[in-house]
């Protein structure tokens, strides 16, 4: 089984350990599978440069640090970590007196070297405050904050209270500047893309220079300085903060955008102290292309990277043995793209807008060592006082420095191959030109003029209109405003605010009588002042006296000896309309609301109909009616099933690792014989016959026919195609996957697991590996209508929608699991007509030399019709089913083959 399998898989197996879900199949033993001994590794390097962001010199005494080796920057800034394991993402992290810390992941190959040059961030100035009083912490000529509470911290990671005069170091970081001075990707936990409005970094210490933390339950207040390429930054984003282990940021909190003369800024709420960056998940395309040395020979292992031009972000990736590379960028935006190796780089690039993947014509050439030379000389730009404005040059040659000018006269800090600033009436005019060196020389870039208007105040050029509505239905207001941005709105009614009314339109709740006569008008800010619209007057009538009409009949329901049914009516009418349900016929004693719920049900109430009156003074109506089918009291085998259909989305995630079972642990295509040990299996690789020892690209298109095959216990018929792209097929894995199934048919030998899965799905796969442990997950997305059958039970299972998503720790040194975490989105499903939904999460940790089951928490429930009808959970030490309102300790119905996995 290829290695990429084996994560894939391993991400699922402590959840089967623990859920004993039917979706697990393979294995045929009650302990957890024994290790593969591992296969001999050929150890890869990273070198690079450390240099100060300020003006580009060397930082020399940096400490490096990555899968625990260990290097120290020369005079030049520059290092070398040797004897690195391979892996897909391999955390650096580099450290140097009077800077901010810099935690990068990056990929290692054998025998391949990782080059990096890294700028490293000034940490601000040292600040003392006495622990017992409220104080703020600030930055000069910034409008960085923090607002401290009175005694409100510990010695980080413990309860020792933290007192007397601490000190502080606030940092404050700008992506819009210098995209590349975030201490970490821009990649949320989630494995989405980020776009980032500003970060700061906030450092306490006591007297012993022990790092200080805020304690339980108590905030502090951050204000993190608006930083961006975007024209419309929005007025609310999340808080992210740094998991320094990974390099991704973790969504905790919201903040808001305040807009002041003295600039704009984002304002939250934090509960620790760490990097924080005001950040967006965004959407992104990928651009596929490759590069060429100057011979035209593919250049494998060159660091490919992204930085947004309309948006503040960065991406990367390394090109494969064939020079290819897939980098991400934001969908429909602008982005720079630059590739480097051996210090060799490209010419930079200009990507995108794009709603779609964009594959470049011709390859990227990487320059041998010459003088630089000018490709694209800075541009003109016209802009208002107080925005945003942006420079970009692109040059030729390797190991390019940049060095910005205004009027002739060098820029401080401005070394970067981009210029941005906010620009001043004192800007107007003002000619900015780039040196660009090298070793070979030097050439100087043609000068761009910047013009300045002076900035606006908001203007109202069209003021929001009178409205006039029925009760029931909405209103809405909208306004036109000019002046300088960023402009925020907030409309207000009868002059009082409307929470969360913070756009150019605004659109009412369904109205009331009582909103006759209000007034709506909106306040328009900026950073120069604010303008009121006219106020609009919103006229609201009664509407026209009609009999009541039903507009949703009730609808049958199947539930339970022991059960309650509900039934609901939706219908209007002028006046309102009074309810009366019966069942049978029969009036029902102090029904008269839109819905009915019954008592508990007997068997005696199996094939009742029940249907609604619908009265007002200009008539009435009644309702179809409706069945209510009774089932006798669940017992334990159907306990079992229902919460059988929680793990249908884990058998997906062991059908969409098939096609792969060609391939040995290096990735080295099988004979069929290795593969099957009775049977037969084909693939295809990109359209061709695959070749047994032919080794898998990390990306391809793989095809898997098998019939009656036996592989690790499972018998295999059927086909399976998956399109992958994946970091490499080495762990800890990263990239994604787009699987189709053709009836694919997985039984367990032993005969207690028979599952067919027809259809398609994606899966995204996001990875990490320290020195003791590995972190793998998977996110499942299945096409809807694809379908998973338990053969054994008769039952199959219609997907509808939603998403499964299963991540997993485990030791390196025994692959033993030490953690889990399970979490069902929305995933919605239909055992023949009853349709399902599973929600929710579990956490459990495992122990011992045999990850035993430990602890966890959460729940994942499963619900019918709005229904709940069981839900999985943990308590007392151990996994528990609540079905019908019974619990019961779990245990692992036929057809499970992961309880023995």
């Amino acid at each position: 089984m290829p290695i990429v399998v084996q994560r894939l898989r391993g991400a699922f197996a402590s959840a089967c350990v623990a859920l004993s879900l039917i979706g697990c199949g393979g294995g045929s033993s009650s302990n957890p599978p024994t290790p593969e001994p591992p296969a001999p590794v050929t150890t890869g390097q990273i070198t690079g440069q450390v240099l100060s962001a300020a003006d580009a010199s060397p930082v020399a005494g940096a400490r490096i640090t990555a899968a625990g080796a260990t290097a120290t920057s020369d005079a030049q800034g520059r290092f070398t970590l040797g004897g690195l394991a391979p892996a897909a993402s391999v955390v650096l992290r580099i450290q140097a007196d009077g800077h901010l810390d810099v935690v990068r992941p990056l990929p290692v190959a054998a025998n391949q070297t990782t080059q990096i040059t890294q700028r490293l961030v000034a940490a601000g100035a040292a600040q003392t405050f006495n622990a017992a009083t409220p104080g703020t912490l600030s930055v000069a000529n910034s409008l960085a904050a923090v607002d401290l509470p009175a005694n409100g911290f510990v010695v980080d990671g413990s309860s020792t209270a933290a007192t007397g005069t601490l000190s502080a170091r606030l940092s404050v970081i700008d992506p819009a500047r210098n995209p590349g001075a975030m201490p970490g990707r821009y990649v949320a936990s989630t494995g989405r893309a980020i776009e980032s409005f500003g970060a700061i970094t906030v450092d306490l210490r006591d007297a012993g220079g022990n790092k200080v933390n805020l304690k339980a339950g108590t905030t502090a207040t951050i204000r993190i300085p608006l930083a961006t390429r975007s024209a419309a930054p929005p007025a609310t984003v999340p808080l992210f903060h740094l998991d320094e282990t990974t390099g991704q940021w973790v969504q905790e909190g919201q903040a808001t955008l305040r807009v002041t003369a003295a600039g704009s800024y984002y304002e939250g709420t934090v509960s620790h102290f760490s990097s924080w960056n005001a950040d967006i998940e965004t959407d992104t395309i990928f651009v596929n292309g490759c590069v060429n040395d100057s011979a035209g020979k593919p250049a494998a292992w060159a660091l490919v990277q992204t930085s947004g031009i309309d948006y503040s972000g960065m991406s990367y990736d390394v090109t494969d043995t064939n020079g290819k590379f897939r980098v991400p960028i934001r969908k429909n935006s602008l982005a720079e793209l630059l590739a480097t190796l051996d210090q060799r780089s490209t010419p930079t690039i200009t990507v995108g807008p794009s709603a779609t993947d964009i594959t470049l014509p011709n390859c990227l050439v990487l320059a041998d060592a010459a003088a630089p030379q000018i490709v694209t000389s800075p541009v003109d730009r016209t802009v208002v006082a107080g925005q945003f404005v942006y420079f970009r040059v692109s040059a030729s040659g390797g190991a390019l420095r940049y060095q910005w000018q205004r009027n002739g006269v060098d820029m401080p800090g401005e070394t970067f191959d981009t210029l941005s600033f906010y620009a001043a009436l004192a800007d107007d005019g003002a000619r900015y030109t780039v040196v660009v060196r090298n070793s070979q020389g030097q050439v100087t870039s043609g000068a761009a003029v910047l013009h300045v208007n002076p900035a606006t105040l908001p203007v109202v050029t069209e003021q929001p209109r009178d409205a006039s509505a029925r009760v029931g239905e909405t209103a809405s207001f909208a306004v036109t405003v000019v002046g300088s941005a960023p402009l925020t709105y907030q409309w207000q009614r009868n002059g009082v605010d409307i929470a969360g009314a913070t756009a150019a339109a605004y659109t009412t709740p369904a109205l009331a009588l009582a909103d006759q006569g209000a007034l709506y008008r909106v306040v328009v800010r900026n950073a120069y002042g604010s303008a009121t619209s006219a106020p609009a007057l919103l006229s609201v009538t009664g509407t026209v006296p009609a009999a009541p009409v039903i507009t949703a009949q009730p609808v049958a329901v199947t539930a339970t000896v022991g059960q309650t049914a509900t039934f609901l009516v939706l219908g209007n009418g002028n006046p309102a309309p009074t309810y009366q349900w019966l069942k049978n016929g029969a009036v029902i004693a102090g029904a008269t609301g839109q819905t009915y719920t019954t008592p508990a049900l007997a068997a005696g109430d199996d094939g009742a109909l029940f249907s609604v009156k619908l009265s007002n003074s200009q008539g009435e109506v009644v309702s179809s009616t409706a069945l209510l089918t009774v089932k006798p009291a669940g017992n334990d085998t159907e306990q079992a099933n229902l919460m059988r259909l929680l793990g249908a989305g884990s058998v997906w995630l062991q059908a969409v690792g098939a096609p792969l079972e060609v391939a040995d642990d290096n990735g080295l295509v099988l004979a069929a014989s290795a593969v099957c040990q009775t049977g037969s299996v084909s693939a295809t690789l990109g359209g061709a016959a695959v070749t047994v020892g032919q080794a898998l690209p990390a990306n391809g298109v793989l095809a898997t026919r098998f019939t009656d095959c036996v592989s690790d216990g499972t018998r295999y018929n059927g086909s399976g195609t998956a399109d992958y792209r994946l970091s490499s097929l080495s762990a800890p894995v990263n990239g994604s996957a787009t699987v189709t199934l053709s009836s694919l048919r997985m039984a367990d030998v032993a005969g207690d697991s028979d599952y067919t899965v027809d259809g398609g799905a994606t899966v995204t796969l996001t990875g990490s590996q320290d020195g003791t442990s590995l972190t793998q997950s998977a996110a499942l997305t299945p096409t809807a209508g694809s379908s998973i059958a338990n053969n054994l039970l008769g039952l199959r299972a219609t997907l509808a929608g939603g998403g499964l998503s299963v991540g997993s720790t485990t030791r390196l040194s025994d692959g033993v699991p030490t953690g889990t975490r399970v979490s069902y989105n929305s995933f919605a499903f239909s055992v023949g007509s009853t349709p399902y939904l599973a929600q929710g999460a579990l956490t459990l940790t495992f122990g011992g030399t045999n990850g035993g089951l430990a602890g966890g928490s959460g729940e994942i429930t499963l619900s019918s019709n709005g229904t709940q009808v069981g839900r999985l959970y943990f308590a007392n030490g151990s996994l528990q089913i609540e079905v019908n309102g019974r619990v019961q300790p779990f245990a692992a119905p036929r057809g499970s083959a992961s309880a023995r996995r």
